[in-house]
């Protein structure tokens, strides 16, 4: 009988084989030779301040919540 830690455990160690190997790409694309921008993203990974989170909250209609009901907001 297959246990339920044997069955992760195979699961995991599938996985981990799988996503956990480097491998060499046989071909590459030269994006800026298409002419596809380079764009600078780092901004992206910034956190969000608990002042845009309130702002954004804030900001959100009071009948557009998910179901029957309104959105309770504190002010």
């Amino acid at each position: 009988m297959i246990t339920d830690h044997a069955m992760s455990s195979a699961l995991y160690d599938y996985y981990n084989g799988l996503l956990g190997v480097n491998f060499d790409r046989s071909r590459r694309l030269n994006l800026e030779t298409l002419g596809v921008p380079t764009l600078q993203l780092h901004a992206l990974e910034v956190l969000f301040t608990e002042e845009e989170i309130w702002a954004v909250i804030k900001d959100l209609p009071n009948d557009k919540a998910p179901g029957p009901g309104l959105f309770y907001k504190m002010t």
